[in-house]
């Protein structure tokens, strides 16, 4: 990355690359840094923007996460991605009705015809039963989906961790870590749901095998 930008300092989608790299070893700042300078090279790009409002979310600044969501909106209100990322926001603020809200939007503006069912029958159980009824359900709808498609375990084991967990959590963090699941990468700067395993050896251990720092 270094080297690419070297050649040319203004290459956006580098700077948008390196920021990503950076977040995925925990250097927050410098992440911010890079993904700023590829919005301020390339500012109408819905996919820096985003990232621009995932990198805040990353470093547990919700509110520019959100405010950054929304420039997103202003260019594209229909762009999918920021949707789906600004509900996990909401979640991790535990705003769940606006969690609900915005994960409903994201499934229904990709068309994705199983994901609005998980979002629909999670809603329901959350207005019923609360939110540990709903994220239990929300594993169950995955397993089934994982019979059909490919499902992150990642997502999975961010359930059971929400549900306090542990066991199942490093289980399914376990079969992400096999199948090199795209999630697991960014696990250093993974939400506040994710605390609760940091202080399990298990959790070292990972990371080290993953070959990121402790």
């Amino acid at each position: 990355f270094r080297r690419a930008l070297e050649l040319n300092p203004n290459y956006a989608n580098a700077h948008k690359l390196y920021s990503l790299y950076l977040l995925s070893l925990g250097h927050y700042e410098e992440a911010l840094a890079e993904i700023k300078r590829a919005v301020e090279l390339d500012p109408l790009n819905l996919k820096y923007s985003d990232n621009l409002g995932q990198t805040y979310q990353g470093g547990r600044r919700y509110d520019l996460a959100i405010e950054q969501f929304k420039k997103t909106f202003d260019m594209d209100p229909n762009f999918a991605s920021a949707h789906g990322d600004l509900a996990y926001t909401y979640f991790e603020m535990g705003k769940y009705d606006l969690w609900l809200h915005e994960w409903k939007k994201a499934a229904v503006l990709f068309n994705d015809q199983e994901e609005m069912a998980i979002a629909d029958d999670v809603a329901s159980v959350y207005a019923k039963s609360g939110l540990q009824a709903a994220i239990s359900k929300d594993v169950v709808l995955r397993k089934q989906l994982a019979a059909r498609r490919y499902v992150d375990p990642d997502f999975i084991a961010y359930d059971y961790a929400a549900l306090g967990n542990k066991d199942q959590a490093f289980y399914w963090l376990e079969k992400a870590y096999a199948e090199k699941a795209g999630g697991l990468l960014y696990i250093k700067t993974e939400s506040r749901v994710m605390e609760v395993l940091r202080s399990d050896p298990r959790y070292a251990d990972l990371l080290k095998r993953m070959g990121l720092p402790q």
